[in-house]
This record gives structure tokens, sequence and C-alpha cells, in this order.
């Protein structure tokens, strides 16, 4: 596994990783945030009606790199 994010497959838009926070009764807690920026013309930006941006959440940043990093055809051990 890397820790680095792979462009998107389609169009080549840049991922990046965030922490977001959030505060409820008093408990701090949040969850990392992964932001995809798309192309206007990229293939999963028409097929799932946003607006050049997806996002992925996860409790931790290992998760969200592995899930984006996997492609078709690739073998994971």
């Amino acid at each position: 596994m890397t820790d680095k994010l792979k462009p998107c497959p389609f169009c080549g838009g840049e991922a990046k990783i965030e922490w977001e926070a959030w505060i409820e009764f008093r408990n701090p807690y949040g969850v990392h945030r992964l932001t995809v920026r798309h192309k206007p013309e990229c293939f999963f930006v028409q097929m799932n009606g946003i607006n050049n941006k997806s996002e992925m959440i996860a409790n931790d940043e290992k998760t969200l790199i592995e899930t984006w990093n996997r492609r078709a055809g690739e073998q994971y051990v």
C-alpha cells in the first residue's frame, strides 16, 4: 500500500484527504474526507451527476487511501 493517492482513473483529477472535526454533545470526533476534483468531461462526473467533485468518508485515512487507489484488475494481498 502506498500513502500517495492515485488520480481519477477517468480524467486524472486530483484526490486529497482532509480531517474534518465535529463536535457534538461536547465530545470531539470526526472523519477523514477524501475529495476528488474531476474535470468537467469526466466519465465519473457524468455518470453520477455531481458538480465536478466526489467525496468519500471514513474513520481512518488508510481505509480511504486503499479504497480509492484500488483499480480493476489489480490484485491485493
